[in-house]
């Protein structure tokens, strides 16, 4: 019992629950997926190829999902990554493995515009753009950019949005971030009491143990 205790105060420390309203989550096989100017993205200006590929994982234990995006085909330069309006904070967010992201909410490039967006600068290890974050993953836009004047892409169905229970064809949008009615998601350090109680539960289990022990 104590140790059935202690696993549910870890977890109210490390996660919390997320409302999810009605945005069309991403699951499945479309959880390791990919958008090429053949297929789901529209290239602007001159391109040779592009293509978008990511990868979502989450964690049981933590119950942090882990998002990884990498390009392949022409170079590219700053890119934006749709998010729900309702993400304000940045700690929403944890780059990994050197990823250098923002949280810069409403952004216009070449016309496009995103109402809230993560703005990516440059990739990290290995080349791949990598974050983590208690949000679950829902079809959205993203827009990508280029060091070349009027070179640019954007998935196909940009500012349009896929409807609950009626869109079957996912193609033209790409795997983004959604916080669903919950607003702010902070990942969040366990607080003072938490860690407290942890530690008491923690001294009962020795305790119980050591008089086990001696009977």
């Amino acid at each position: 019992m104590l140790r059935k205790m202690m696993g549910l105060v870890l977890m109210a420390a490390l996660c919390g629950g997320v409302a999810l309203g009605d945005a069309v989550q991403v699951q499945g096989d479309d959880l390791d997926d990919s958008r090429s100017l053949s297929s789901g993205l529209t290239g602007v200006g001159s391109w040779s190829s592009l293509t978008i590929t990511w990868g979502i994982d989450k964690s049981a234990t933590t119950g942090l999902t882990t998002y990884e995006y990498s390009f392949s085909g022409d170079g590219i330069g700053t890119w934006y990554l749709e998010v729900s309006p309702g993400v304000t904070n940045h700690k929403s967010f944890r780059a990994l493995d050197n990823t250098a992201l923002e949280l810069v909410g409403s952004v216009t490039v070449s016309g496009k515009t995103l109402d809230n967006a993560l703005k990516f600068t440059s990739a990290g290890t290995g080349g791949a753009y990598k974050f983590e974050t208690y949000v679950n993953p829902i079809w959205g836009d993203a827009f990508i950019g280029t060091s070349t004047s009027g070179k640019y892409a954007y998935n196909d169905d940009f500012d349009t949005d896929p409807i609950l229970g009626v869109t079957s064809d996912f193609t033209g949008w790409v795997a983004t971030v959604d916080t669903g009615s919950a607003g702010d998601l902070v990942i969040p350090e366990p607080s003072l009491s938490v860690l407290a109680l942890t530690a008491l539960l923690a001294g009962a289990v020795a305790r119980r143990r050591k008089k086990e022990d001696e009977v």
